[in-house]
């Protein structure tokens, strides 16, 4: 991912070694008020710093950046119940 301090790359490179020309994507399903299902390539659900770089303030990114998932291809179920919320993912 670009970040401050790595070389350029060209668009070629980077749409064939990251996510490809379209790097999030997804179908949402909601059969039910406070109930969806998500599937595709979905934004992860862990970390505090936000994936591509026009979206994050942080230039110098966290610690965690790097470890961190930031796009996954699979199916996520979300379920609210009141104030309570939960999501379960499923990676393929």
């Amino acid at each position: 991912m670009p970040a401050l301090g790595i070389p350029f790359l060209s668009t070629a490179d980077t749409l064939s070694g990251f996510y490809g020309p379209l790097p999030v994507g997804y179908l949402k399903l909601a059969p039910a008020k406070d109930f969806s299902i998500l599937i595709g390539k979905l934004p992860s659900v862990v970390g505090p710093e936000y994936t591509f770089t026009f979206q994050n303030m942080n230039v110098q990114r966290g610690l965690l950046w790097n470890q961190e998932n930031a796009v996954n291809r699979g199916t996520q179920l979300n379920e609210t119940l009141g104030k309570f919320a939960t999501s379960l993912m499923s990676i393929t």
